[in-house]
């Protein structure tokens, strides 16, 4: 139990120092929450792509099958392996080395066919729910706005248009000081010449001369 609560300490400290970052970058507190929004609808888009195609439901099938025929064959080699002891005492069994293989080999095979049926492209798995829970309400929303609450608001956001013409905040500017210096003027870099641009206007130079020739 404390490894449990110390490893969810250690993922909440890394979250709200990642979220810190984001917001001295400049994203607020809404654009994460968008951000994380879109990111879950791209997931469940993803699956219902996944439903929708006759491949991967053929896969699904064919994969509970096999995951039922192995659940069924590990109870059998349960039973097998039972009806293999030999009793030594009131309450005390004997097993050989064949039985000791056909008990690990039927647990092996209970456990990967319980993920077979249960595991499914189609459904939401229990860690994104458990993250829809968590950050996407009023905890993570909560832990998000104390990461960002000691950031600096002398600070100037920088808004630049996206390709839809929504705003979105990618950066901070800090104010600039009274008595800056002022900047040498950056120098001008010619465009380079595209060499293969230049030797076709070589080629039909000479084809123009050899014309007049």
């Amino acid at each position: 139990v404390v490894a449990v609560l110390a490893l969810l300490v250690t993922r909440a400290l890394g979250t709200i120092a990642e979220s810190r970052r984001l917001a001295q970058s400049g994203y607020t507190l809404e654009d994460v929450d968008n951000g994380l929004s879109r990111v879950m609808a791209e997931r469940a888009e993803h699956r219902r792509e996944l439903r929708d195609s006759a491949p991967v439901r053929r896969r699904r099938r064919r994969g509970m099958l096999i995951g039922a025929a192995m659940f069924i064959g590990s109870i059998a080699l349960v039973r097998l392996t039972l009806s293999m002891r030999v009793q030594i005492g009131p309450t005390a069994y004997q097993l050989g080395i064949i039985g000791v293989v056909l008990i690990y080999v039927a647990f092996a095979m209970l456990g990967t066919s319980v993920v077979l049926l249960l595991k499914s492209p189609f459904r939401t798995p229990p860690g994104e729910l458990f993250f829809r829970l968590i950050w996407l309400g009023p905890v993570g929303r909560g832990m998000l706005w104390l990461s960002a609450r000691s950031v600096r608001q002398d600070v100037h956001y920088v808004h630049r248009p996206l390709a839809r013409g929504n705003t979105s905040t990618i950066g901070v500017v800090s104010p600039a000081p009274a008595h800056a210096p002022a900047l040498a003027p950056a120098p001008i870099v010619s465009a380079p010449v595209d060499p293969l641009a230049a030797l076709e206007a070589r080629v039909r130079e000479l084809e123009r001369q050899s014309h007049r020739v």
